[in-house]
């Protein structure tokens, strides 16, 4: 398992599109703090959600943290529109 993965991922993704190109990205998120659960899941917080977005033009996010539930982390994923 390669921990930088994620990163890997959406640089490809960048690199792969046309220019003006658009992508939906979801994944889970968490207020306050990044998280890793176990090795099945991160939480995207403060810390990592700019560094997923490296290169990307967000267009569209209805990110709102008061739908986080604290028992089930990973069952907050919020979708975003962005664009190459």
């Amino acid at each position: 398992m390669n921990p930088w993965g994620d990163l890997i991922a959406m640089a490809r993704a960048w690199c792969v599109l046309k220019p003006g190109g658009k992508a939906l990205i979801g994944f889970p998120m968490g207020p306050g703090k990044d998280q890793i659960l176990f090795n099945g899941n991160k939480n995207y917080g403060p810390v990592m959600l700019p560094h997923i977005f490296a290169n990307w033009k967000q267009i569209h996010s209805e990110l709102d943290y008061k739908k986080f539930y604290p028992p089930c982390p990973w069952c907050y994923q919020e979708l975003f529109l962005v664009e190459k």
